[in-house]
């Protein structure tokens, strides 16, 4: 916030970033090449001005004001344009929900995430991440992108549904969300009088939404109509009642919740995974260290949850992975006037920033293009607050993070205690925008590794 003697700015009184046009604003120069622009807009101040069609959106790089924003002030920031376009493909989930329905939301579904309930989600993660290792052979061609998203899918939908989707379904699956992690963004930073229009990139990303929702709605008849019992996450979230007023979710809130978690969570955590073992196999060093690490602590063993403390590396691994491939653009809206650090906001003021031009800032991270998994060794309680944000921040940091760190943990442990991946020399592999940052395509080889040596004492235990 501004110090007293701080003169305070109005909205258009902030410098505007340069490349805007007549009628798109700067839509243009961001879909151009939308990675180095907003990594650009860092020389032009901590608070610069863009236009998105007419829309004038407030673009903070300074980790400061990205805290008011999601932390200090998350009562007055609601969660802006990006995921308002969700709201076409997740209905009124945790990330669409208004204020007062997500604190509701929040209560009903939180004990269901808790890290207590690692435990026995662990189990299916664990046995499905040995399933996709074993098919592999050796010197096989792979694309890891796939397997994972294929693997992230497989888990989600046991701990949600305790069943498997059909091939159909799954098929119908992996053709979504790709088509609607990248065109959310899009659609977010559009002119919004192309909302309503028929263009093809609507037309795609509204059918890929009908798709999930029917995939979804089938799995939801289907456990209603079965009599057994089913010991999923679904029949913990039907079971659950607001701790304040008693009362569950309602069937269409369920529907949305269900669909955010199988759309977001599945993207999320194979796009996290598959940009992890494209690092590892272009840095030996880390991967020595993570097979070193992983033949002490979990030998010849499957993983489970009581190893992660002890995978020191992996975590650093995941981090620093999380660090350079994040999401490209979060945004927040205000619900009613306020100040950011020292501009004056009228109720409606969409705010963003880019969670990856700030783990890129070499203010906080030296050497900030490097992959250097070591640095959070020297990662202390003197950083400022919010310079690292792998699910958000506030009181809409994602809901399902230690569910998507536990899964990370236990793909990375399975995949290289049995198998070293590495990569086609033929694809030169690019980032994508999307909801999160994602490879275009990761073709690998796979190669066994040479049998562990003896395992330290309480590997087998």
């Amino acid at each position: 916030m501004a110090s007293p003697q701080t003169p305070l700015r109005t909205l258009h009184q902030v410098p505007e970033a340069p490349g805007r046009l007549p009628l798109v604003g700067h839509v243009a120069t961001l879909a151009r090449d939308p990675f180095r622009f907003l990594m650009g807009l860092r020389e032009h101040g901590d608070s610069v001005l863009l236009h998105l069609g007419r829309t004038p959106v407030l673009f903070v790089s300074d980790t400061e004001l990205v805290h008011q924003a999601l932390v200090a002030q998350g009562s007055v920031f609601a969660t802006g344009r990006i995921f308002e376009r969700l709201g076409a493909v997740f209905g009124n989930g945790l990330p669409v929900a208004d204020i007062p329905t997500h604190r509701k939301q929040r209560r009903i579904m939180q004990p269901a995430f808790h890290r207590s309930q690692m435990g026995r989600y662990s189990t299916t993660m664990t046995a499905n991440a040995e399933a996709m290792v074993a098919r592999w052979s050796p010197g096989r061609r792979l694309v890891a992108d796939t397997e994972l998203l294929d693997l992230a899918l497989s888990n989600t939908t046991e701990i949600l549904f305790s069943s498997r989707l059909s091939d159909a379904d799954r098929a119908e699956v992996h053709r979504s969300i790709p088509v609607i992690a990248h065109d959310v963004l899009v659609r977010a930073v559009m002119p919004a009088f192309l909302d309503p229009l028929p263009i093809p990139l609507n037309r795609r990303c509204d059918t890929a939404a009908a798709r999930l929702r029917v995939i979804v709605e089938g799995i939801l008849d289907g456990h209603y109509r079965s009599p057994q019992h089913h010991d999923d996450l679904l029949t913990v979230l039907v079971q659950a009642r607001d701790p304040e007023t008693g009362r569950p979710m309602d069937g269409t809130q369920l529907r949305d919740e269900l669909i955010t978690m199988l759309g977001a969570g599945t993207e999320t955590t194979s796009s996290i995974a598959a940009w992890a073992v494209h690092e590892i196999a272009r840095h030996p060093v880390a991967e020595r260290r993570l097979v070193a690490e992983l033949d002490a602590v979990v030998g010849d063993r499957p993983v489970t949850p009581a190893d992660i403390p002890r995978l020191t590396c992996a975590e650093e691994i995941l981090n620093e992975t999380v660090r350079l491939h994040a999401a490209p653009l979060l945004t927040r809206r205000t619900v009613k006037p306020t100040v950011l650090g020292d501009i004056r906001l009228p109720a409606g003021t969409e705010v963003a920033f880019s969670p990856y031009a700030l783990h890129r800032d070499p203010r906080h991270f030296p050497h900030p293009d490097a992959f250097w998994p070591e640095r959070w060794q020297h990662i202390g309680s003197g950083r400022p607050r919010s310079f690292f944000l792998p699910f958000g921040g506030g009181a809409h940091k994602c809901i399902g993070d230690s569910m998507a760190w536990t899964q990370l943990h236990i793909t990375l442990a399975t995949i290289y205690r049995r198998w070293r991946l590495r990569p086609d020399r033929s694809h030169r592999v690019r980032q994508l925008p999307a909801a999160i940052t994602r490879p275009d395509h990761l073709p690998m080889i796979a190669e066994p590794r040479e049998p562990a040596p003896a395992r330290a004492e309480g590997a087998r235990s």
